[in-house]
């Protein structure tokens, strides 16, 4: 892999089941105000433009995206470990930390309460979630012991953690704020930064003002 990016391909994945879509739109929305300068398929986002097209084969956009990111967003929860192509995210993702070009990864938590106990062990990981993740792939056997150790290996990550009903606009703003300073140096953000939500907020109030 080359060693820098030309600033069009991906540079943050955005990793998330379905359910937790809305979310992520809001955060891809901060993360594109932030890195203005930048195509839209800097951020990897299944809905963007240049992340997947109608048509185009899923897993090979995928990969694609996991090969030339420098940083991969992990929305955990529930749904993310229930479903198949966040799994399947999840250890490209990790595998790529693995290498001699390490990427960096960022946790988001959201309604992880009830199952933060099972995510503590491999092997509860396993019991809870190894027959379903077998089913994830056609082609190869998964290892669901290695990606409950990555799992584990996430929940020991410092991430930020979102319950339910709090997905306050601010909050998406901070996340997308240390997400984007995760990138490398000749990929940050171009200065100044965008304000935050409650100061453009303001900022339209002292404008529509008599």
């Amino acid at each position: 892999m080359e060693d820098e990016l030309d600033g069009s391909e991906c540079q943050i994945f955005l990793s998330h089941s379905g359910q937790q879509k809305l979310i992520v739109e809001d955060l891809f929305g901060q993360l594109r105000r932030i890195l203005r300068d930048r195509p839209e398929s800097t951020v990897f986002f299944d809905r963007s433009d240049g992340s997947i097209d109608y048509g185009d084969n899923i897993f090979d956009n995928i990969a694609k995206g996991i090969k030339s990111c420098k940083v991969g967003v992990l929305v955990l929860s529930p749904n993310f470990l229930e479903s198949k192509w966040p799994m399947i995210e999840l250890e490209g993702l990790f595998e790529r930390t693995l290498e001699e070009d390490p990427i960096s990864l960022y946790p988001i938590f959201y309604n992880t309460r009830d199952i933060n106990n099972t995510l503590k062990s491999e092997d509860t990981i396993v019991e809870q979630w190894g027959e379903t993740w077998k089913t994830f792939k056609e082609d190869e056997e998964v290892d669901v012991q290695k990606w409950a150790q990555y799992v584990v290996q996430v929940k020991e990550m410092r991430g930020t953690i979102l319950k339910p009903n709090e997905t306050v606009e601010m909050e998406i703003y901070n996340i997308a704020m240390r997400v984007a300073a995760m990138l490398p140096e000749s990929l940050c953000a171009p200065r100044p930064l965008p304000p935050p939500p409650s100061q453009v907020f303001s900022l339209l109030i002292s404008q529509t003002s008599p």
